[in-house]
């Protein structure tokens, strides 16, 4: 609840909260390895990458359209190539990603 005029505001610290852990073999392009494809969509919505509508998206295990455009918002926002393919080169960047944002929350620690 908002407090009343004239009351103190107790602003809780951020909490960095870590995103599922997408360890692949390969590539999730939606031919393969539905259950990494969940991690995927779940890491993107956390992230805030969507699909090419903006909508998060929809966490049903397979790699459709809205998947791939929510892997090429992931790509362009890490500097990868966008290609809407979660390989091996998109892994590395979202890994340097992380550990950056983990490094950040470190030094708020």
């Amino acid at each position: 609840p908002l407090p009343e005029p004239g009351e103190e505001l107790h602003l809780q610290p951020l909490v960095f909260a870590p995103t599922p852990t997408l360890k692949v073999r390969g590539r999730l392009d939606g031919k393969n390895a539905a259950g990494e494809t969940r991690k995927l969509q779940l890491a993107c919505n956390f992230w805030g990458w969507r699909d090419a509508m903006g909508r998060t998206l929809i966490v049903d295990d397979g790699f459709g359209d809205r998947t791939a455009q929510g892997v090429c918002s992931m790509q362009r926002t890490l500097g990868a190539t966008v290609d809407g393919v979660y390989g091996p080169a998109t892994a590395r960047a979202f890994q340097r990603h992380l550990d950056a944002m983990s490094a950040i929350a470190s030094k708020g620690a």
